[in-house]
């Protein structure tokens, strides 16, 4: 038996087993995409897996710090509850404060025998410039002994220098004693106001509260993007 084959004889079985090799190219071609598809496809909702769990994250740690920060507000506050601010008084070098808390109780329908026992100091470091007017800070013993204080001061928001002993009638205020972060919110919401983007700004118990319309309940603003949003 000759095992010899003809170039022909090669050739023609070539030619004949060319359709049937193409046809196993494509079959491979064809799996290899769908399995390729079918990657991609595994890909890409792996992606908006993580993108959406990382979105979950980043809210949840944006909600944890809003809340440390809310808190660490709420003991800033808290250390500032039984104080006020007398805003508008003059600085003078033989200034008895003394006196002038006493006065401004008694403004107040205070009697000396009734009047709240209050620390009083300036704000301010000294040497402190005559005519300067550094608001002296307030300090209450008892919580509800500011709160009636303040509370006769809202009534009437009627001081003024004259009752202090000076000789100008010019009007001096009593506020709360507010955070770095309640005063900055404070300034931009009455510069909204002033806008008439806002229809009321004050503050209760060291927290700022706003008016958009008069006939709207007023709403606690506790961060600038609160404010501007």
């Amino acid at each position: 038996m000759s095992f010899k084959r003809s170039r022909e004889d090669l050739t023609k079985s070539d030619s004949e087993d060319e359709p049937e090799t193409n046809e196993r190219i494509e079959c491979c071609k064809t799996d290899l995409q769908s399995e390729f598809a079918v990657l991609r496809d595994d890909m890409q909702q792996f992606k908006a897996e993580c993108t959406n769990n990382v979105n979950k994250l980043s809210a949840e740690l944006s909600k944890t710090q809003d809340n440390v920060s809310l808190n660490y507000e709420r003991i800033l506050i808290c250390g500032k509850l039984n104080d006020l601010l007398l805003s508008g008084v003059p600085y003078q070098s033989s200034e008895n404060i003394s006196n002038y808390v006493r006065s401004v109780s008694l403004a107040l329908g205070y009697s000396d025998q009734d009047r709240p026992l209050i620390y009083t100091k300036r704000l301010a470091r000294l040497p402190i410039a005559d005519g300067a007017a550094p608001p002296l800070l307030l300090q209450f013993t008892f919580r509800a002994a500011r709160d009636e204080f303040y509370r006769r001061y809202l009534s009437s928001r009627n001081l003024s220098l004259s009752h202090l002993g000076f000789t100008i009638n010019k009007r001096i205020y009593l506020n709360e004693n507010l955070t770095e972060l309640a005063r900055a919110i404070k300034g931009s919401a009455l510069k909204l106001k002033k806008d008439g983007k806002l229809h009321s700004v004050f503050t209760k118990d060291g927290f700022v509260q706003v008016k958009t319309r008069a006939e709207d309940e007023a709403r606690p603003v506790l961060s600038m993007e609160q404010l501007t949003n």
